[in-house]
């Protein structure tokens, strides 16, 4: 008979390393100007290992769902949290209220999200995706002025753009260069100027 000692699978976490690792990493990414976004959709809002990148001195954790934002949230964990996904219309109202930042590439749902925010009084900051080639979510950059007359009109006081973003190394293999980064530094560009103001996030995403 298994005893409740020998149940299986069982997963051991070390927060110590993690915490020690994502110290590390922070460190060594502030030293180049880069913050960095703790990704916890791999450990299902496991609010220790979230607690561990917090204590390491990461203040953004960043997620895939809202739920888990949730959960996490309930658990005591205080850092601010992104949705690294572009959000459904079905779930704007949930990504108002625990969401701090959140990706987007579509005007109909920022400018519902936006609405949704100042109906809360929640602010919010939205980062716009640029497709730079891997072909998984975003305006293609070379649209980046229409994307950017195309929001402008929802960045205000609750809903405000604080950048733009790529995924490299994902859906479709492409690396990050000189080249592609070049071209969203470009893609921001367009937007500080139909903003009139410096934006605050430049994104170059990780896997």
């Amino acid at each position: 008979m298994t005893g409740e000692k020998e149940r299986y699978p069982l997963l051991r976490v070390r927060t110590d390393r993690i915490e020690h690792n994502g110290r590390r990493l922070a460190a060594d990414c502030a030293a180049h100007g880069v913050s960095v976004w703790g990704v916890s959709k791999g450990i299902s809002a496991f609010a220790e290992v979230a607690r561990a990148f917090e204590a390491a001195g990461i203040d953004t954790i960043a997620d895939s769902r809202v739920a888990n934002m949730r959960k996490m949230r309930e658990a005591g964990v205080r850092a601010k949290f992104a949705l690294i996904r572009i959000p459904m219309y079905s779930e704007l109202a949930e990504a108002a209220e625990f969401c701090d930042y959140v990706l987007v590439s579509d005007a109909g749902v920022t400018a519902e999200l936006a609405r949704i925010c100042e109906e809360k009084r929640k602010k919010i900051k939205a980062v716009v995706m640029f497709d730079m080639g891997d072909l998984r979510e975003g305006y293609w950059f070379e649209d980046a002025a229409e994307a950017a007359r195309e929001l402008a009109p929802c960045d205000g006081e609750f809903l405000s753009v604080a950048g733009v973003g790529a995924n490299f190394s994902c859906a479709s293999g492409v690396l990050p260069s000189e080249k592609n980064l070049t071209a969203l530094v470009n893609c921001g560009r367009a937007f500080e100027a139909e903003l009139g103001r410096k934006l605050e996030i430049y994104s170059g995403g990780g896997t």
